[in-house]
């Protein structure tokens, strides 16, 4: 049985033992090279070059869940969800896939959610001094 010679995204993350978030973020901010072989798979080369510990150290922070995320952004667009069971949230889980599917999450400084983070921590900056 011959091992394959190329991996897509979920394999990468799985063979570098990274949670796929953490390869995303590497990808975009040029950690990781887009993939060679294809749109979406990288070689047994490019794996091999791949530095999985520099991978998990770009990360901010660890990876949340989606409910969590979207608890923090309807916090920070002042609307919090309410901690009452069966209430409807203000910002559901939905809203967080489908802006991470948009590529406005990890796209740079441009992105709606990146400006609405940046004023969130200029905020705190502030309130610390």
């Amino acid at each position: 049985m011959t091992r394959r010679t190329e991996c897509s995204e979920s394999q990468a993350a799985g063979r570098l033992r990274v949670p796929i978030t953490a390869l995303r973020r590497a990808r975009h901010t040029g950690l990781v090279p887009a993939p060679d072989v294809s749109s979406s798979q990288w070689s047994q080369t490019a794996m091999e070059a791949m530095d999985a510990d520099a991978i998990r150290a770009a990360l901010p922070r660890e990876p949340i869940a989606g409910s969590v995320a979207a608890d923090r952004l309807a916090e920070a667009l002042s609307t919090p969800n309410p901690t009452a069971t069966g209430e409807r949230a203000n910002v559901a889980t939905f809203v967080v896939r489908r802006l991470i599917a948009g590529s406005s999450v990890g796209k740079g400084r441009r992105s709606p959610l990146a400006a609405l983070v940046k004023a969130k921590q200029q905020e705190k900056e502030a309130a610390a001094v």
